[in-house]
């Protein structure tokens, strides 16, 4: 349906020139060979080109019915000239031309419904395989994939406006990915024992005056990761979008996050790095040897065990850190700007800190509030 928007309003847009060239004779062959030209480029990029992903066999059959269609509106429309006559294109001309851009448009309906039928069919018919975690998953009526991998030891998510689930999965042998999407949202790739996982965002007038959900981001990459599995690397950037991990061993965590929100729970962090922009970032029940965090105007929840240094940063934000072990397990240092800092529900100016212990906890605090809790 976006692309039949899409492609109607440019449509739309390049008739208009030739309604100005029945008028004006010097722009007859250039108006109708551009008018022609562009809507045959604009429905083979958004219409017809990506069906070459995954129904190879209606490309070349598409692409001939268009040419057909492009060079016919040229040769009418050149042929049938009146030298004689004040307005060089006649009416059945300019109802030819008219007739084959519009039909041009019909093949990239017929197209697209030939693609929805054919995914609904195909989802419906494999509903089990588009459930990665839990039975009430909602079918989406789009293209569904699902890729498996073998010996991959670091991943690299990169996504615009897209939800990720990140999990253990007992039942799991290989890394599986699977995702609804349009074609060509989602690209993969697999080389070296690395996995990259890029999903980028497509603007288009459809979703922004008659998308309920501009920014689709009901959509969902589940990403199931087999049971005691350690990965070396894991990247997560998050753009615009909410994000889950659970029951994960990460040596070298990396997570960079813009708006939306990351839950964590039951991970082991060997070495752990959190940025976060705007938005929230909340860990529960996970443990680390070392943890840096950065965060401008977001807000951080951190709730676990910390065994290392942990190193924060905060901007203009909330931040909260309770950790299992005592106070004086850490040696905690503080650099406040204007913000509030507190340790067990006091000021940190109140309360004294004598440990020496090498576990260090460094948190800088310009303009945020802060609050530190520990098992004492």
């Amino acid at each position: 349906m976006q692309v039949l928007f899409y492609n109607g309003f440019w449509l739309f847009l390049f008739i208009i020139p030739l309604f100005f060239s029945y008028f004006k004779d010097g722009l007859r062959i250039p108006s109708i060979a551009g008018i022609s030209l562009s809507v045959f480029f604009l429905t083979l990029k958004n219409g017809l080109w990506t069906v070459a992903e995954r129904r190879h066999f209606l490309l070349p059959i598409c692409l001939f019915v268009i040419g057909v269609l492009f060079f016919s509106s040229l040769f009418f429309s050149t042929a049938n000239v009146h030298p004689k006559k004040k307005h060089k294109i006649s009416h059945s001309v300019l109802f030819l031309t008219m007739l084959n851009l519009f039909a041009i448009f019909a093949v990239t309906l017929l197209v697209e419904m030939g693609i929805f039928l054919a995914d609904w069919q195909y989802v419906h018919a494999n509903s089990n395989l588009f459930q990665p975690f839990r039975k009430n998953t909602p079918i989406v009526t789009t293209a569904g994939s699902i890729h498996a991998y073998d010996n991959i030891e670091t991943i690299s998510l990169n996504s615009d406006n897209y939800n990720f689930v990140l999990a253990e999965d007992p039942h799991c042998e290989q890394v599986e990915i699977s995702f609804f999407s349009q074609i060509g949202r989602i690209s993969i790739s697999a080389e070296k024992k690395q996995l990259t996982i890029s999903q980028k965002q497509t603007h288009n007038l459809y979703n922004l005056f008659f998308s309920k959900n501009p920014d689709r981001t009901q959509n969902t990459i589940y990403i199931k990761i087999p049971k005691n599995t350690a990965l070396q690397n894991l990247s997560l950037t998050l753009h615009n979008g909410n994000g889950t991990i659970k029951n994960m061993s990460i040596n070298n965590l990396v997570v960079t996050q813009e708006n939306g929100t990351i839950s964590g729970t039951k991970l082991y962090i060997k070495d752990g790095s959190l940025s976060i922009e705007n938005g929230a970032l909340n860990f529960t029940q996970f443990t680390a040897q070392s943890l840096h965090a950065t965060s401008e105007i977001g807000a951080i929840t951190l709730d676990g065990q910390l065994y290392d240094n942990g190193t924060f940063h905060i901007g203009n934000g909330d931040f909260t850190l309770h950790l299992a072990a005592p106070k004086d397990y850490y040696n905690l240092q503080f650099n406040r700007g204007i913000g509030s800092i507190s340790i067990n529900g006091i000021n940190y100016e109140d309360v004294p800190l004598t440990s020496k212990n090498d576990h260090t906890i460094f948190l800088e605090n310009k303009k945020g509030n802060c609050s530190l809790s520990f098992n004492d």
